[in-house]
């Protein structure tokens, strides 16, 4: 039988309203899940799951692998997929035992019930197809295997502008705004990246949690009044567990 678990982002707070987290904003002061970088809570969900003797699939890892050589417990098989070789190949030298080139969401039968864990971080915004991508995933653990991801919301601040700008502008833009290297900037059409679909394609796993989690007020750091105005409203929509309005989702589901 299928179980799950909906969890709350981090740090819930006491109801503080617009208007008052507004002026704590402007002086600077952001609600307390700001506290913590943005990939805190993915990190205590992956760390969880990591323990010698693992093979682990990094999908769309290309030259950042999600987990650092030194980070990885004991004797691990480590594999990277990635739809670019030259990603792949970028990264620092003994990161990968292996590498694949594919689609992330095209099965690949070499790869079936192979994995004891699948991570991935901040990539499934980019692909084409997520649902079928779930499903290839699945299929690549081993039963009793564990995905480990966070993505980008689709009705995220960024990933609403994102949609409606030609994306050589939304690049422009956070390359300027956020000084972010242009290499690690990739189109984002943010297919199935909300919360009524993700609870529709996690129906075939045997268990799994999504924890949204509410943290744009990053992107308007360019202006103190914007991004004051822009966390109050946030903040409600934390308050009121808006799941489908979130910043990004973490997903951990089992085969």
């Amino acid at each position: 039988m299928t179980t799950h678990l909906d969890r709350r982002g981090p740090h819930p707070t006491p109801r503080s309203g617009v208007v008052d987290t507004m002026r704590s904003a402007l002086r600077g002061e952001l609600p307390e899940r700001y506290v913590r970088p943005f990939d805190a809570e993915f990190w205590d969900v992956l760390r969880a799951e990591l323990r010698p003797d693992l093979t682990i699939l990094d999908i769309g890892s290309g030259r950042r692998p999600t987990i650092p050589v030194g980070d990885r417990a004991g004797t691990t098989r480590y594999v990277g997929l990635d739809i670019s070789r030259t990603e792949l190949e970028a990264a620092p030298d003994g990161s990968y035992d292996e590498i694949v080139v594919s689609d992330a969401a095209v099965f690949r039968p070499e790869l079936a019930d192979r994995f004891d864990l699948a991570v991935s971080f901040q990539v499934f915004e980019h692909l084409d197809a997520v649902d079928v991508a779930f499903e290839t995933l699945r299929r690549y653990l081993k039963p009793g295997g564990v995905l480990v991801t966070q993505f980008s919301a689709r009705y995220s601040i960024f990933g609403i502008v994102n949609r409606m700008l030609p994306h050589r502008v939304s690049k422009e833009l956070l390359v300027r705004l956020l000084h972010r290297d242009p290499a690690t900037i990739f189109p984002a059409p943010y297919d199935h990246c909300t919360y009524p679909a993700l609870r529709e394609i996690l129906a075939p796993w045997s268990d799994w949690e999504i924890t949204p989690l509410y943290l744009a007020g990053q992107y308007f750091n360019f202006s103190r009044v914007a991004k004051a105005a822009y966390v109050g409203l946030e903040q409600q929509l934390y308050e009121r567990d808006v799941r489908n309005l979130a910043t990004y989702y973490i997903v951990r589901a089992v085969r």
